[in-house]
């Protein structure tokens, strides 16, 4: 696999939850029961050189043997099972300098070396020659453990971070192209390969090598381009901050401020315009004792405006006798 930048959140977000390079199917625990935190190896490429025909490197050998802590780095030990079933180190990084906080500046990548004792067979010779990358994540997990041992069965390397490198092809005359369709073509001559979407070629004088890597931008380009005609343009940031390693975004309630889930959707309420509390509170049997205290009130109010009333109505069929006595 090709190592993807931290700006590929599809990706990462994809992979969060993967071993990857160690295989799914393994635990990733050391002998000492902790665990390799999935953060600190995003990618691996190994070489191994070998001749053609060479089938005495089998890849699905190569596993993570050790993680080495030191003071301020640690080191990565890279193992092979020999075909007596006894594992030995074949391979090592550098030192990989572990860092104060989550935040430091990451990844990185760090090459890798022959190491260990490499038993004196011809078989194991192309181990000899092992070289390659690791691609770090974060180191910051890495500071509270110690050193790590693995067994192949917690740690195996997926085969295709293997590239078993031919050397020494001589007489070398055609090449042959297997087709889409299935038919198999032989080239000859002057030879140019050329990169097709979403591939760059990059050539290093430095070592005459030529890199083939994928074109992130284009990915990302196109990944977005797939993803708005199925299900439209996806939000990648809301006022400029991005979504969690699963791809959410959390809304947050704050003072009068409820955040509720809805059919196809949240709800977002003021509990401060309405009661607020339970039926058994406190403040809702004050509430609800004021209410009827009230309600008494105006009551009693009625009352004496009916009383009020009565009594002018009876002045008033009064009045006309009353003037009349006086006369």
């Amino acid at each position: 696999m090709t190592h993807i930048d931290g700006q590929l959140l599809e990706f990462l977000n994809q992979n969060m939850h993967r071993n990857y390079p160690i295989q799914d199917s393994c635990i990733v625990q050391s002998d000492s029961g902790e665990y390799l935190p999935s953060s600190f190896l995003v990618d691996a490429k190994i070489n191994v050189p070998v001749t053609r025909d060479d089938a005495s490197i089998d890849v699905t050998r190569f596993f993570i043997s050790a993680v080495e802590h030191y003071t301020e780095s640690v080191q990565v030990m890279i193992s092979y099972v020999g075909d007596n079933g006894t594992p030995f180190v074949c391979g090592v990084t550098g030192a990989i300098v572990l860092t104060a906080s989550s935040g430091d500046a990451y990844p990185t990548t760090v090459e890798i070396v022959p190491g260990g004792e490499i038993p004196d067979d011809p078989v194991y010779a192309p181990l000899r020659e092992i070289s390659g990358q690791l691609y770090i994540g974060s180191t910051f997990e890495m500071a509270n453990l110690g050193s790590l041992k693995f067994s192949h069965r917690n740690a195996a390397l997926w085969p295709t971070c293997i590239n078993k490198m031919l050397q020494n092809v001589v007489d070398t005359t055609k090449i042959v192209v297997l087709d889409p369709d299935g038919d198999t073509i032989d080239i000859t001559g002057t030879i140019y390969l050329r990169p097709g979407d979403g591939i760059v070629f990059r050539y290093d004088s430095a070592d005459n090598s030529v890199e083939i890597k994928i074109d992130q931008v284009w990915l990302r380009r196109k990944i977005k381009q797939i993803m708005a005609s199925g299900r439209g343009m996806p939000i990648m940031t809301i006022n400029g901050k991005a979504p969690d390693a699963e791809g959410s975004f959390w809304i947050n309630g704050l003072d009068c401020t409820n955040v509720g889930d809805a059919v196809n959707g949240i709800t977002i309420s003021n509990p401060c315009s309405k009661p607020c509390c339970g039926e058994d509170s406190g403040d809702v049997a004050e509430i609800k004792a004021a209410q009827e205290l009230l309600a008494d009130k105006i009551r009693r109010v009625s009352t004496n405006i009916d009383a009020l009333i009565i009594s002018m109505n009876n002045a008033e069929a009064r009045l006309p006798s009353l003037v009349a006595s006086r006369k």
